[in-house]
C-alpha cells in the first residue's frame, strides 16, 4: 500500500456520510450533444474519493452468500470498532464501507479470511 494513503487519514478519524454538505455553486448542469450532464465542484470530487478511500470490494469464493449472512459473518471476523456499511453491488461482490481507517487497515491487510471454509477476497 502507498505510505501517502496510510497517511492521509489519521487511523481513528471517523469519517461520516453526513459530513458531506453539497451546496448549489457544487453543481453544474448543463446539456453536451442533447444529453444530460453534471459536474461537480474539485470540494465534492475530493469528499466522494475520500469516502471511498475506505471502501472494500469484498467476494466469497466458491459460495454464494446472502447480505445478511455476509454482514454478521464479517463483523465477527473484523470486529470494527466502528458500524460499517456494506453494499450488494452485482455477481456476488459487496462493497464495504468502514468509518475507521484503522478498520479499515484491518480488514485489508490482516487476512486471509474465511467464511464457511471459503477464502473471502478483499480488495481496496
Amino acid at each position: 500500500m502507498n505510505d501517502n494513503m496510510e497517511n492521509k487519514f489519521d487511523a481513528n478519524e471517523a469519517f461520516e456520510d453526513d459530513d458531506i454538505e453539497v451546496h448549489k455553486e457544487d453543481v453544474t448542469r448543463s446539456l453536451i450533444d442533447g444529453i444530460p450532464s453534471i459536474e461537480f465542484s474539485d470540494r465534492i470530487q475530493s469528499l466522494a474519493e475520500r469516502s471511498l478511500d475506505q471502501t472494500l470490494v469484498v467476494k466469497l469464493l466458491g459460495r454464494r452468500i446472502g447480505y445478511t449472512t455476509l454482514h454478521t459473518k464479517i463483523l465477527e471476523l473484523w470486529k470494527p470498532q466502528q458500524s460499517i456499511r456494506l453494499m450488494d453491488i452485482e455477481n456476488d461482490y459487496f462493497l464495504v464501507t468502514f468509518k475507521l481507517r484503522s478498520d479499515y487497515l484491518k480488514a485489508l491487510a490482516e487476512g486471509p479470511w474465511t467464511i464457511f471454509g471459503h477464502y473471502l477476497t478483499v480488495q481496496q
